[in-house]
């Protein structure tokens, strides 16, 4: 166990470092928080670095996650060096320096997956990935443009659902979409691939059969799904709404709808 009381150890630099990056390289990053280290906890075990405030040794939580991580790889800061590496308004008691998770693209998948193209708010991407795990659609494939699943805001968005989740990112979506088209055999018949889009000749949601696997194309904030992945797609789906109130649904909103259809409909039926 160390004790750091300097903002110029190396050590400490480092962790600065990552926290600031937010993530962005893909590789380490820094969580903040006992709900989402203990979350990291039960789904990938200890970190390299177990992060603890001074002044919280006799917190119960606290206590309960140093007594996971070997005693070598834990660190015990002054509040104002915690301070110094949290993004949030008060430091947190305890933070995870770890591996971001980085698992190699199958070929192809043989269940439901949520794509994101080109989406650019983290807070978007967290909330998306929170609302995938929640509706049981385990596998989420990000296209380049797509903010980092990982980053610091989209981690508090997301609430640890980024750990429950099967994460491919600055995927090549064309080449990968092209891929999922091709795969059809006896045992195991290619998933429906649907673009949500405003097209005239996109087709209700609520009038589709979803019970199967479905590849979700879900698209910038902006100009949505791009036109070359919609030429790809099966089908265009839009979600009927009142469009003399608003034009279009936040791509966070409308994938809640799309993906709780689709449970509803493997739940209780299509009716």
């Amino acid at each position: 166990m160390k004790e750091i009381t300097s903002s110029s150890n190396a050590l400490y630099k480092e962790w600065q470092r990552l926290a600031r990056q937010g993530g962005s390289d893909r590789h380490s990053l820094v969580l903040e928080g006992v709900h989402l280290c203990q979350a990291w906890l039960a789904r990938f075990g200890p970190p390299q670095w177990a992060l603890f405030r001074q002044d919280d040794q006799l917190d119960g939580e606290v206590a309960a996650l140093a007594g996971e991580v070997l005693e070598a790889n834990q660190a015990w800061l002054p509040p104002r060096l915690m301070r110094g590496l949290s993004t949030l308004v008060s430091e947190p008691s305890v933070m995870f320096v770890v591996d971001a998770p980085a698992p190699a693209l199958p070929k192809q998948i043989n269940d439901s997956v949520l794509v994101l193209d080109a989406i650019q708010d983290p807070g978007n991407v967290g909330t998306l990935l929170r609302t995938a795990a929640a509706a049981g659609v385990f596998n989420v494939v990000a296209g380049f443009g797509t903010a980092n699943c990982w980053s610091a805001k989209a981690l508090r968005a997301g609430q640890g659902a980024q750990f429950n989740l099967s994460i491919y990112e600055s995927i090549d979506l064309p080449v990968w979409l092209q891929t999922q088209l091709k795969m059809d055999s006896h045992e195991q018949a290619r998933p429906l691939v649907l673009a949500t889009t405003l097209s005239p000749t996109a087709k209700p949601l609520f009038e589709l059969s979803l019970s199967g696997p479905i590849v979700w194309l879900f698209g910038h904030e902006g100009r949505g799904v791009s036109e070359h992945l919609v030429e790809m797609a099966d089908q265009s789906v839009y979600i009927p709404h009142e469009t003399n109130a608003v034009e279009s649904l936040n791509v966070a909103s409308a994938a809640a709808i799309c993906l709780f259809e689709q449970r509803r409909q493997r739940l209780y039926g299509a009716q």
